[in-house]
């Protein structure tokens, strides 16, 4: 069995992410008509695309689109599309095909250059469905067939992405890749998703609740009190953080706390800052230099710890153990709890929810495949700053979500953008242990990378909390963490 191997670096040395991507927001019809100028504007705003994928056939949303944003957005509908047409967007191939006989045309753009044959094109198409039959339990690719031979003549390699599909729809019909475009986006309720594809095949999703859109982003805000505060005249977010909580509490149906947690989130989102309540508690807060870890395994019921990620505060030394060999599940764990035995010297280990995956993870892993460390691991001082933030009401972050991501962007933080997610890194490495080759190999230093950027937005984060101050009231002095 192959050893877990170690890495480190200093400073703000990372790997930077060197395949291209580009990020296709997939927006309903229906949604771009009815959704109001504000979500729209809201949603764009959030996931920044290189371009809309627009799902269903109105002919009226691409205009309407280009009204909302008032901004040059490409704008893709397969729907209605006519002939093929072939385009790169942030520097990734992107075809849409009207119909298969377009798709036969591929060949002909590979011969003549205009498609690189070694590179991922990603088809946009509305032509790929499921069906289900019922009384034979089985599932069919609804023009599949239609589409294959359409294909015969192209060698290139393609990956199809169906507005017929819904979002984080994944799998591969013999030969064809197949990824889900939005299909499900009819329903008012599913969550709004970004698809990054990235050059060499691998496609992510990111998704957005569409009721964290407008003022609905706010904490308390649900559709009632959105509507109520719109009949009032707070109609945006920065309307809100203008007035105070005594200005709030006079909104129909708004009582006094409600109105300061309001305020404060809406505070927060408009600064992009911390907000920490007076009666804020800094008891649990590490008092020394952390060692910010963030793991990465094969789902989250996982049979693996792969790749175990440190930043060491007190050092500015990032690292990483990472383990190829999925037959090892001890060698990761055990690399890590061997160098932090050695020099963590029982410092604090933090990790963005921690307490409900990484830390539990950690825990049984090491209680199955390393219990010589199960010991130092149990001596550990532990610290979860989502679960101090937020479940223990000692600071509104300003994300749209709470998720780290979220967080770390609104905080300021320039990530590198590897174009992959937490779910796309998993799904890779389970692939990887189904069937080790060439072509399921990972690109190991993309998801090094990913999991590097992920600890020091992290350690980012951390920062910024144990640097923010209180409110202050009548009967408190402002302080902030580092005061004590």
């Amino acid at each position: 069995m192959a050893p877990a191997s170690s890495t480190a670096a200093s400073g703000d040395a990372r790997e930077p992410g060197s395949v291209a991507s580009c990020d296709l927001l997939a927006l309903d019809s229906g949604f771009v008509l009815d959704g109001g100028r504000e979500r729209v504007r809201d949603a764009v705003a959030y996931f920044e695309p290189d371009a809309v994928l627009l799902v269903g056939d109105d002919p009226r949303a691409p205009s309407v689109l280009a009204q909302q944003l008032d901004a040059d957005l490409p704008t893709l509908q397969p729907a209605r599309a006519t002939g093929l047409t072939v385009r790169e967007v942030g520097g990734v191939q992107v075809a849409v095909a009207g119909d298969a006989d377009a798709l036969a045309g591929l060949a002909a753009r590979e011969s003549e250059g205009e498609l690189d044959a070694a590179t991922e094109t990603y088809v946009l198409t509305d032509l790929l469905s499921l069906e289900t039959s019922l009384t034979a339990l089985e599932t069919r690719l609804v023009g599949r067939d239609a589409y294959e031979r359409a294909l015969a003549d192209a060698p290139g390699s393609y990956t199809h992405v169906s507005t017929g599909l819904p979002s984080g729809y994944a799998h591969e019909w013999g030969g064809l890749r197949v990824r889900g475009g939005g299909g499900d986006l009819d329903d008012p309720g599913t969550p709004l998703p970004c698809l990054t594809l990235r050059a060499d095949g691998v496609v992510s999703t990111r998704t957005l609740d569409p009721g964290k859109l407008g003022l609905r982003a706010l904490s308390g805000v649900g559709r009632s009190r959105a509507r109520r505060l719109r009949d009032a005249g707070y109609r945006t977010r920065a309307a809100v953080a203008d007035a105070t909580s005594d200005d709030l509490e006079a909104v129909d149906g708004i009582g006094a706390s409600t109105a300061e947690s309001i305020a404060r989130s809406a505070e927060a989102f408009a600064e992009g800052r911390v907000v920490r309540p007076a009666d804020s508690d800094d008891a649990a807060f590490p008092s020394r230099e952390p060692i910010h870890v963030d793991i990465e395994t094969d789902g989250l019921d996982p049979s693996i710890v792969w790749l175990i990620g440190v930043y060491d505060a007190a050092s500015d030394e990032y690292r990483d153990f990472v383990q190829r060999d999925p037959e090892d599940p001890a060698g990761a764990l055990t690399a890590f709890m061997a160098w932090y035995v050695a020099e963590g010297d029982g410092r604090p280990l933090v990790a963005y929810n921690g307490r409900r995956f990484d830390f539990d993870v950690l825990r049984e892993h090491l209680r199955a495949h390393a219990p010589e460390f199960l010991a130092d691991w149990e001596a550990a001082y532990t610290f979860d700053p989502y679960a101090w933030a937020v479940r223990e009401g000692n600071a509104v972050l300003p994300g749209r979500t709470n998720a780290l991501a979220d967080v770390a962007g609104a905080l300021g933080w320039d990530g590198d953008d590897t174009g992959l997610s937490g779910a796309t890194v998993a799904r890779q490495y389970r692939r990887w242990m189904a069937a080790r080759s060439d072509e399921t190999e990972l690109d190991w230093a993309a998801h090094r990378a990913y999991c590097e950027d992920d600890v020091r937005a992290l350690a980012f984060v951390y920062e910024r909390l144990r640097a923010a101050d209180r409110e202050t009231t009548d009967d408190t002095v402002q302080r902030s963490l580092t005061d004590w």
